[in-house]
């Protein structure tokens, strides 16, 4: 479990086309899998809301901040 000042970087990929990829950053208060699963959902979410159809979804995990 992370400590309670600290908040979880992920960086979300959505795209198949490497010319249409779109990354974002999504900062969530726990680390593990439910929190990668939020993470994939606000992709699926990005994508819909643009229209791309099936994508491919990426989530990594990219580091912690402090928690403002």
């Amino acid at each position: 479990m992370l400590k309670s000042s600290l908040v979880p970087r992920y960086r979300v990929t959505v795209g198949s086309n490497p010319a249409d990829v779109f990354e974002m950053e999504v900062r969530l208060r726990e680390d593990g899998p439910v929190a990668r699963g939020h993470a994939a959902a606000a992709g699926k979410q990005f994508a819909e809301d643009r229209g791309l159809g099936d994508v491919s979804i990426r989530v990594e995990l990219i580091g912690e901040r402090l928690a403002s």
